[in-house]
């Protein structure tokens, strides 16, 4: 067996997902902002290349049982009915698994947005949970962030969790929040849920500053929502948060990069973050950053690639593999620039999808980008094949075990 069917036949596990993502955004907030990306299934255009126009149309026949090799206006609607109806009741968790399934995907983890429970229809021995915490930083009148509709929605959403930790613990002073948000992380660590996730670099910098406890304090006190100084408290929050899921040993998504942005990308590059990782009690935490900061890759490759000074980070490849690069050529450099810096160990695979087309297709691409990837490396005399199909179950599934305990 050659090394691109070796690699095909592991079972991944895909480290972040958003499985039935709709399920969070209804209740909270009323509408769901990505609706337009997932009106339907993805379609061929005229200049999608011939690798990804078949992995869509094994998709769609390997998934919903879709017959033909090409859409016409004809048969385009009959895709659509299949589509729409595997979203009635808990049908769409139950295809999401399927897709898994057809995918070669084991387990994966859940971003649960507004609270961490899972959306019907999914497999709880399948699925581990992480909670989006971002809301816990800006516990004031926020209704002065965001410039666009979609940066509220997710300014709403972020404040669902909090607000129902708030209710439960009715924090009176800034020391009282402050406990509520470590007692709360406590309590997500004993229900099981195995990872944070952070996604403030959609509604504001990414760059976190060293903020004074009594100015933050002043600030919470006076309910300041002026940018400057809100962001002081929230800067003096998130290290407080971070600090405990070292602690704690919980590992943290960060949102970094420029996909699915709503906001100039450059706020949103790893390297703004970089000198907050440097701080004491922060720099035992274990941080994904996520989407690799794609355009930003060597940035975030190199901040990885300091295990002797910041040794908890981690690369996340999700969104790139689908998105943007989205073909396994045009991931080939990224990976092998990081695999040649000698980061296979600081590489976790994950496809940041609801779009259940999108986790079977981000598990093909990344399974090609990864053999391309390391045959070329073979093929340059710098790895043999063992070396290579150890770094492909590294990036595949077994980083994701270490890095999870086993829990995913």
């Amino acid at each position: 067996m050659g090394l691109r069917e070796r690699i095909q036949n592991i079972k991944i596990i895909d480290h972040h997902v958003h499985a039935v993502d709709p399920f969070y955004w209804m209740g909270p907030v009323g509408v769901y902002p990505f609706a337009e990306f997932n009106a339907k299934l993805p379609e061929p255009t005229p200049f999608t290349t011939i690798r990804r126009r078949e992995m869509l149309f094994t998709a769609y026949r390997e998934i919903y049982d879709f017959p033909y090799t090409d859409l016409t206006p004809d048969n385009l609607q009959k895709l659509d009915d299949l589509y729409q109806k595997s979203l009635e009741g808990d049908a769409e968790g139950k295809i999401f698994m399927k897709a898994m399934d057809k995918a070669g995907i084991e387990s994966a983890l859940q971003m649960c947005l507004s609270e961490p429970i899972l959306p019907p229809g999914l497999d709880p021995k399948r699925f581990a949970r992480a909670q989006m915490v971002d809301g816990f930083l800006i516990p004031l009148d926020n209704s002065g962030i965001g410039e666009t509709t979609r940066v509220k929605q997710f300014v709403k959403m972020v404040e669902v969790y909090p607000n129902i930790m708030r209710k439960q613990m009715n924090p009176q002073s800034f020391d009282d929040y402050l406990n509520m948000v470590s007692v709360t992380l406590e309590n997500l660590v004993a229900e099981g849920v195995v990872a944070l996730k952070m996604n403030h670099a959609y509604w504001r910098d990414i760059a976190i500053d060293v903020a004074d406890k009594k100015e933050a304090e002043d600030v919470y006190n006076k309910k300041d929502t002026t940018p400057a100084r809100y962001k002081i408290l929230q800067d003096y929050i998130m290290r407080h948060m971070i600090a405990k899921a070292a602690v704690l040993e919980l590992p943290i998504h960060i949102h970094t990069g420029a996909l699915g942005i709503a906001q100039p990308m450059e706020l949103s590059n790893a390297a703004r973050f970089d000198a907050f990782l440097w701080l004491p009690d922060i720099r035992k935490a274990q941080v994904i950053l996520l989407h690799g900061s794609y355009p930003y890759c060597r940035e975030a490759g190199f901040m990885v690639s300091r295990k002797g000074d910041v040794p908890n980070l981690y690369l996340d490849l999700s969104m790139m593999i689908y998105s943007i690069p989205g073909s396994p050529e045009a991931n080939v450099g990224i990976i092998r620039d990081w695999l040649q810096a000698g980061l296979a160990e600081r590489i976790v695979y994950g496809s940041d999808t609801t779009n259940v087309i999108n986790v079977f297709i981000a598990a093909a691409i990344i399974r090609e980008a990864l053999y391309l990837a390391l045959q070329g490396m073979i093929d340059d005399g710098c790895i043999d094949e063992t070396q290579a199909f150890t770094m492909a179950e590294m990036i595949l599934r077994e980083n994701a075990k270490k890095l999870y305990k086993n829990k995913v």
